[in-house]
């Protein structure tokens, strides 16, 4: 599962019934999108994986 920034704000993708989901943790807000492939959901920041 790959962790990243976007800016100031934490973000994770993983894969969830054949597509990808981006959870975007902001200072007081968490929002999640889906996409349909993983380089849409990686759009926008730098990802290593998650250990």
């Amino acid at each position: 599962m790959p962790r990243g920034n976007d800016g100031k704000k934490f973000v994770l993708v993983f894969p969830l019934d054949g597509s990808y989901v981006r959870v975007v943790q902001g200072r007081f807000m968490t929002s999640a999108s889906t996409h349909a492939d993983l380089a849409a959901a990686q759009a926008g920041g730098d990802y290593v994986p998650l250990e």
